[in-house]
């Protein structure tokens, strides 16, 4: 490898190289790095820079580099897609927040030699020599490991509009190391915050491509910067098949599709299984809710739910699944468990529904909680399990004794049961069966061995 004098010359990056490092770097590796220039070995610095500055007739390149310090250098060897999906090419980058916005600086000391404005460079993430850190090499030839280089710019101080560091801060998160993610296992951070001590490492680039744009796709409308998997149900009661696609064959699954990359199975790598709920999704359930498939109940009334909520509306898990505040969008943290954008309660026993519950941000709750006392009887019978069928039913379950939804249904689904009903809690309902008309259910609520109800029918 030709000698450059590293202690003396003016780089790309923000600091002069370290040989050793460069020499493991991907752009310095002898046997795989940069091979612009066939004649040299693979890596030499003169793939890149030249001994006596420039040799194009273009005044001003810096770095005694053969083309313009900015993204025009790596768009010489990066222009197109790369196989594994992580990078979409330079045309494609050109168009996304990233490489637009002008918060989208390196937060640390910037060179003098770089040309143009100072906003979306590669060179605000990537270092094309490499650095090193106390794990070693730092992959992907970026300034920081893992989530460190992410947060750099989305923390406390950094200069993004998005303060992702908070929402991982709250009390229901997904669960993070600094600086890890699940391809290098857990690694401790390299001068940023404090490391959460939780059990599974999360990193942003597990759920996140920072090469695509975070806005959402005009024709899906589904955020495009994320990263998309096909969900493929086999047997009900079993977890489904998650496989990734291109961002070119985006399915209707979507986000709700990677969050079920984790969500379908034990995840290999984690220091504990994730909870697994894929199943309770199943389009074939005796009951779900519409996150992969279409409602099967186009008979509920559509005045029992709110807005433009229908009973053949589709969710995404983002839907119940996310941040408390509408600063940040996505499931990064919250102050409900579990990483809820509502308060859930989660009591068989207690008096816990409250008006602000995550249910009725889509049932309505003049419906479920309007109490049977004066209360319309249009918005009672909306709820097929209301007066004026049954005297009880919803409007005295949770209007007037406040039992919480948990208590009677399982929010994703029932493989084996209607209206999203359970039988699995520790106390409410320990039986039911449907009958011709409405239904039957022991509980440990009811004194009696079993209570039947008439179901309101028509609307």
């Amino acid at each position: 490898m030709i000698a450059l004098g590293f202690a003396t010359f003016a780089f790309a990056g923000d600091r002069e190289p370290d040989e050793a490092v460069y020499a493991r770097a991907a752009h310095g590796n002898p046997v795989t790095g940069v091979k612009r220039r066939a004649e040299l070995q693979a890596g030499d610095c003169l793939q890149c820079h030249s001994l006596h500055g420039p040799r194009s007739p273009v005044i001003g390149l810096g770095g005694a580099l053969f083309a313009p310090n900015d993204n025009r250098l790596c768009a010489t060897c990066h222009p197109s897609p790369s196989a594994d999906g992580k990078w979409p090419g330079m045309s494609a980058y050109e168009g996304t927040a990233h490489a637009r916005a002008p918060r989208i600086v390196w937060t640390g000391v910037q060179s003098s030699v770089r040309t143009g404005s100072p906003n979306g460079l590669c060179l605000s993430c990537h270092t094309p020599h490499g650095v090193g850190d106390d794990n070693g090499l730092v992959p992907a030839l970026t300034w920081r490991r893992g989530d460190d280089l992410c947060l750099a710019c989305h923390g406390d101080h950094g200069p993004a509009h998005t303060n992702v560091f908070r929402e991982i801060s709250k009390a229901s998160t997904h669960s993070r190391v600094v600086g890890a993610s699940r391809s290098e296992g857990p690694a401790p951070a390299s001068g940023f915050g404090p490391v959460r001590t939780h059990s599974a490492a999360v990193a942003c680039v597990d759920c996140h491509n920072p090469h695509l744009d975070s806005n959402r796709d005009k024709v899906t409308g589904r955020p495009s910067g994320i990263w998309q998997f096909d969900v493929t149900f086999g047997a009900r009661g079993k977890a489904p098949t998650v496989s990734p696609v291109t961002t070119a064959t985006k399915t209707a699954d979507g986000d709700s599709g990677l969050c079920l990359r984790c969500h379908a199975g034990e995840t290999k790598g984690s220091f504990r299984p994730v909870p697994s709920v894929a199943a309770e999704f199943h389009p074939q359930n005796a009951s779900f809710h519409a996150v992969f498939a279409p409602g099967t109940d186009a008979t509920i009334p559509r005045e029992s739910f709110t807005g433009d909520w229908t009973a053949r509306s589709r969710l995404r898990c983002i839907d119940c699944h996310g941040s408390d505040e509408s600063r940040v969008k996505g499931p990064h943290g919250s102050r409900y468990q579990p990483l809820l954008v509502r308060p859930y309660s989660q009591s068989v026993t207690e008096k816990s529904l409250r008006p602000e519950d995550l249910c009725l941000s889509c049932h309505r709750a003049a419906t479920y909680v309007g109490g049977s006392a004066g209360a319309d009887p249009k918005e009672q019978k909306a709820s097929r399990f209301n007066p004026p069928a049954t005297p009880g039913g919803h409007s005295l379950h949770s209007g007037q004794r406040g039992i919480s939804c948990f208590a009677c249904h399982d929010a994703h689904g029932s493989e084996k049961l209607p209206h999203l009903l359970t039988t699995s809690r520790s106390g409410g309902i320990t039986a039911f069966k449907p009958t011709r008309d409405g239904g039957e259910c022991a509980s440990t609520c009811h004194r009696t061995p079993s209570v039947t109800y008439t179901r309101n029918e028509g609307f």
